[in-house]
């Protein structure tokens, strides 16, 4: 997705970016449905590895069927 928009390089340029995929989405593999619940908690674990503040940018779940 980030690439496709061609804003990780952009970006880049100015930040330090890290780009997740959310559970069963891109390269983190398909899997049983996830709760909401569970794409927060992983955004907290990544922003707690990071350890230091961070701005966060993301997309809705449009079309999601999960």
């Amino acid at each position: 997705m980030w690439d496709a928009l061609e804003l990780r390089s952009p970006l880049a340029e100015h930040f330090t970016v890290y780009a997740m995929d959310r559970r069963g989405h891109g390269e983190s593999g398909d899997n049983e449905l996830y709760e909401i619940e569970r794409v927060f908690e992983d955004v907290v674990a990544v922003v707690d590895v990071i350890g230091e503040p961070v701005t966060l940018l993301g997309f809705p779940r449009v079309g999601s069927t999960h």
